[in-house]
Order: C-alpha cells, then structure tokens, then sequence
C-alpha cells in the first residue's frame, strides 16, 4: 500500500470512525424490517436514523445533522 492510500485512509477513519457491532438476533431482525421499510440501502443507516430517534425520544433533544 502506498504512503498516499494510508494517509486518504487516515483522513477517511478520522472523520468516519468505525465501530465493529454484532447485534442479538432480535435486534438483527428490528434492523432488517427498519431497512425494509424506510428503503435505507445499508445497515449503517438505520442504524444512524434508529439511533437519532432513540436520542430525541430519550433526551427530547434535537440533533442537527
């Protein structure tokens, strides 16, 4: 790999930092029929939308994208 792709890679991590998760079976399934019904392409996405929801919900706060 060369010096230029490991620093893009770098720059890329540092703003879009990765998170390893293996969800319960149930869960896997309440992401799936999320995925299903919004048409959100990835997993990553619901994800990111369930949990902006769950914070409203839980906090009553906003948060901007």
């Amino acid at each position: 790999m060369t010096q230029s792709k490991r620093n893009r890679i770098h720059r890329y991590r540092e703003r879009h930092p990765r998170i390893d998760y293996y969800p319960a079976p149930d869960v896997l399934a309440i992401l799936l029929h999320h995925r299903e019904i919004t048409g959100e392409p990835c997993l990553a996405g619901v994800l990111d939308g369930l949990i902006r929801v769950a914070h409203r919900t839980v906090t009553g706060n906003g948060v901007k994208k």
